[in-house]
């Protein structure tokens, strides 16, 4: 699970695409790369310098990306 952090300018490749919006009231035992607030067939990057355990990058329209950061199991 990852939430979102700050807007970023660069990305590196496209890991893979949001294939189901969920609720919070969703069942999490799909495989499909799910999210609750990216619409489905948003692309998803790495984050350049970062491993994708750590953070990953949202496409918004035009163009722009934020950094979604994977929470820490406490």
């Amino acid at each position: 699970m990852y939430y979102v952090s700050k807007n970023i300018s660069k990305v590196g490749n496209q890991i893979g695409v949001v294939e189901e919006k969920i609720t919070e009231y969703h069942v999490l035992n799909s495989n499909k790369t799910i999210s609750n607030f990216a619409p489905v067939g948003t692309k998803l990057f790495s984050v350049s310098g970062r491993s994708t355990s750590e953070a990953i990058a949202v496409e918004y329209p035009q163009g722009r990306y934020c950094e979604a950061v994977a929470y820490q199991n406490q």
